[in-house]
């Protein structure tokens, strides 16, 4: 029994030994290896987990201007049909006109109307010189029915372009667009005096087609296609893009049981040499 109790004593002894000495181990291995790892390695793990502020972001460097994307960036903005009919209407006016018209020997009065465009602010007026074409009385009729008697400055019946004058002050002029940025599908807005007593009338369509070779009343002429709805008393009216700005001049419309949105337009880079008439 002693021989037993002496043998279980020895064990407890030896396993405290051990016991104490793993525990002086640990702890030796404690102070060799602190918690925090050496500057080297800290450093990589740094360089591994620090988060990079990214690099500032530089817009794309435009590329070059293409016929497809021309138009959609040349503008100063881009508005909503509503914005756009609010910017132009006001530069658009009705026109109405009086020719003699010789019937069988005698000279008649006939009444005509046509649409025009204000490109000054003091009174000067784009339209279609077959609107005004021999017209003894042309009577101006602003967006607000205010009426003023016009006289002709100057046309090119070659491109169908009219200028007329009437004396006011403070109107609201059309901002001209550059009608060689145009591209086929961009949308468009037409606003006339359609049938010569709907003025202000604005109908949405797109550029169908540029520089269409076109002969109206036997005289060849290159003009903007749109399927923009156009009807007598729409021409001299005017063609506005999606920043308001006047693109061209109503100038005709085919018309028969097989055609339907073939309007035509002059473009709006022509309308001002017609002006230094």
């Amino acid at each position: 029994m002693a021989t037993v109790i002496g043998l279980f004593a020895g064990v407890l002894l030896a396993n405290r030994y051990l016991i104490s000495r793993d525990m002086e181990k640990a702890a030796a291995v404690d102070e060799i290896a602190p918690t925090s790892a050496p500057a080297a390695v800290q450093e990589e793990s740094k360089e591994k987990n620090e988060i990079v502020a990214p690099a500032e972001i530089k817009p794309a460097e435009a590329s070059e201007t293409t016929a497809s994307s021309a138009s959609q960036f040349a503008y100063n903005g881009v508005y909503s049909r509503a914005q756009i009919c609010e910017i132009a209407a006001p530069s658009v006016v009705g026109i109405d006109v009086v020719t003699p018209v010789s019937f069988y020997g005698r000279i008649y009065e006939s009444e005509g109307s046509g649409s025009g465009v204000i490109l000054t602010s003091d009174g000067y007026i784009a339209t279609c010189a077959h609107v005004v074409e021999d017209a003894t009385k042309i009577t101006v009729i602003l967006n607000d029915d205010t009426e003023y008697e016009a006289k002709l400055v100057g046309k090119d019946s070659r491109n169908d372009l009219a200028i007329i004058k009437i004396e006011a002050a403070n109107l609201t002029a059309a901002e001209i667009g550059d009608s060689d940025m145009l591209t086929v599908g961009e949308d468009v807005i037409a606003i006339g005096n359609p049938l010569g007593e709907l003025r202000g009338t604005a109908t949405s369509g797109i550029i169908s087609a540029l520089r269409r070779p076109v002969t109206v009343e036997k005289v060849n002429m290159e003009l903007i296609q749109t399927d923009a709805a156009i009807s007598p008393g729409n021409s001299g009216g005017g063609l506005f893009n999606a920043a308001g700005k006047l693109i061209g001049i109503v100038n005709a419309k085919a018309s028969g049981d097989n055609a339907e949105g073939l309007g035509v337009f002059v473009a709006g880079g022509d309308v001002l040499p017609a002006g230094e008439l």
